[in-house]
């Protein structure tokens, strides 16, 4: 009776820390390199051209 119980709170546990995770990295990733990568392709083509 406890395995499933144990393994249910640990699927629950890896879902709340792969959620928690991928929030946090949602929220400080896209802050970085979105910028550049706006301005790296609108810049390039003007200098090529």
């Amino acid at each position: 009776m406890k395995a499933p119980a144990t393994l249910s709170l640990f699927g629950a546990g890896l879902v709340v820390i792969f959620g928690a995770s991928y929030a946090l990295a949602a929220a400080i990733t896209p802050d970085a390199p979105a910028e550049p990568a706006i301005h790296q392709p609108t810049e390039h083509p003007e200098e090529h051209s």
